[in-house]
């Protein structure tokens, strides 16, 4: 319980000062659907009184799935770029809130594969 609301609590965090960042660069509806995303993770915390252990898995491992939906769009975005050479033009430079938003990502890469590993694994009620 402790380490996914220790989680849970990283996720939001580096979730916030990613979308700040992008607001900050004048991307603002990209940072608009990243402080949506950052809503799904925060709502894992308060609703309808104290949430189960359940619910804010739930809750992480959706925020991980599109967290990491919109850092392969950046990195998929910043690799097709190399396209550009041969168009004559320049290739896209990477800011600081692209490298924040991959690392986000792998982090909620590393999220799903642990929550998934966790969610099917088997309790002492239901072994033989």
């Amino acid at each position: 319980m402790r380490s996914v609301n220790i989680t849970l609590w990283f996720s939001i965090v580096l979730s916030v000062i990613v979308t700040l960042l992008y607001f900050l660069q004048k991307e603002y509806i990209f940072s608009l659907v990243l402080l949506t995303f950052s809503l799904v993770l925060l709502s894992g915390f308060r609703e309808f009184g104290k949430p189960s252990t359940s619910y804010k898995i739930a809750h992480l491992y959706v925020g991980s799935i599109l967290f990491l939906i919109a850092a392969g769009y950046m990195f998929l975005n910043f690799a097709f770029s190399f396209v550009n050479i041969f168009l004559g033009e320049n290739v896209s430079v990477p800011t600081y809130a692209d490298f924040l938003l991959w690392l986000l990502g792998a982090y909620s890469l590393f999220n799903i594969y642990r929550l998934r590993k966790f969610a099917l694994k088997p309790t002492k009620s239901t072994k033989k």
